[in-house]
């Protein structure tokens, strides 16, 4: 299948130095929204990650289940 030019058919899995990066934006007070157009990823892959970080630092006890038994999230499969 040809895929066209800025057309993906499956997301693109970030390395974690990259999500790290993007988190530490929000911490410091940019935007959500502007960060992730800044770093031209969704505001929901935004979300997730910052939702998943805030589970996995014990900041939101949302009843998740560990990252290692999670599914992969819709901006990119886990890579660490």
């Amino acid at each position: 299948m040809i895929v066209s030019e800025g057309v993906r058919d499956v997301p693109v899995a970030h390395p974690p130095e990259f999500r790290r990066r993007a988190l530490g934006l929000v911490a410091q007070g940019n935007p959500d929204a502007q960060t992730a157009r800044d770093l031209g990823i969704s505001e929901s892959c935004l979300r997730n990650w910052m939702n998943r970080d805030a589970v996995d630092s014990g900041r939101d006890k949302a009843g998740s289940p560990p990252t290692s038994t999670r599914s992969s999230s819709s901006c990119g499969a886990e890579t660490g």
